[in-house]
């Protein structure tokens, strides 16, 4: 079940269903509100997203197709909560990296030099903490963008970088979840396209505080252009995540 948050020119955003790459409106097979908002869906809970599978069977032959007037919105515009985590070591060694090249460059050094030493002394090493709970910083909600949107630069950064990642979107709540339970807690997924301005993010970090303005100016999550409703392992390793920047392809990846 794919599900998105589309507008149809200029009328109010509302939820519907990817079904073969065409759009299928619940609204016009439901008089239940929660079919309105993608949001609401989320957070109604099993039993409606069991309706909506059961609309998407009883009512595909009724799907349109993807006009030039329908265009698709981030999957949740306006999230809840936002929580942006490094949970691959691999990833935290290669930012640890960058950051080393990156401010070796502006020193006026040899950056591979820079980073040779910083890996000798175990600088690019993750932190314990890093292993011993997860970690996170609480993004920007209200600065969430959707496929196709135009990404603006901002005037303070000269640094800006992007990583296409992969976003878990949670449905049921709770706490301190055991690991053996977490699936079971989890709605769908989406690709999150994160931007940054570095060198704005490597101004803050000796702050303690932050990230500030290196992750959250106007449009930096990307989100979409579907969330997913799946909870099954194969989502870990076949997903496919691509970026494109001016019609020119940068990265195609899987997670396996």
């Amino acid at each position: 079940m794919k599900v998105v948050t589309f507008q149809n020119n200029n009328e109010d955003s509302r939820m519907g269903f990817l079904v073969e790459g065409r759009l299928l409106d619940p609204s016009q097979e439901s008089s239940d509100s929660v079919f309105l908002s993608t949001q609401a869906f989320i957070e109604a809970g099993a039993e409606c997203w069991a309706e909506g599978r059961a609309i998407i069977a009883r009512a595909s032959a009724r799907t349109v197709d993807l006009s030039p007037d329908i265009r698709l919105l981030a999957p949740i515009p306006v999230p809840v909560q936002m929580r942006d985590f490094m949970c691959f070591e691999g990833h935290v060694r290669q930012s640890m990296e960058g950051i080393v090249r990156l401010q070796a460059m502006s020193a006026g050094e040899d950056p591979e030099a820079a980073l040779e030493i910083a890996q000798r002394e175990g600088r690019c090493d993750p932190p314990q903490a890093w292993y011993d709970q997860p970690l996170y910083y609480k993004a920007n909600r209200h600065a969430v963008s959707g496929p196709g949107d135009t990404i603006e630069w901002p005037a303070y950064s000269s640094i800006m970088d992007y990583e296409c990642e992969l976003a878990c979107i949670i449905g049921n709540g709770g706490k301190d979840i055991d690991a053996a339970e977490a699936r079971s807690h989890i709605f769908g997924f989406t690709i999150w396209n994160d931007f940054s301005a570095r060198d704005a993010q490597f101004d803050e970090l000796p702050g303690f505080l932050g990230p500030a303005k290196g992750k959250t100016s106007t449009g930096r999550t990307q989100w979409g252009p579907v969330s997913s409703r799946s909870t099954r392992s194969a989502i870990f390793t076949t997903s496919r995540c691509k970026s494109r920047s001016m019609g020119k392809w940068f990265q195609r990846a899987t997670r396996a």
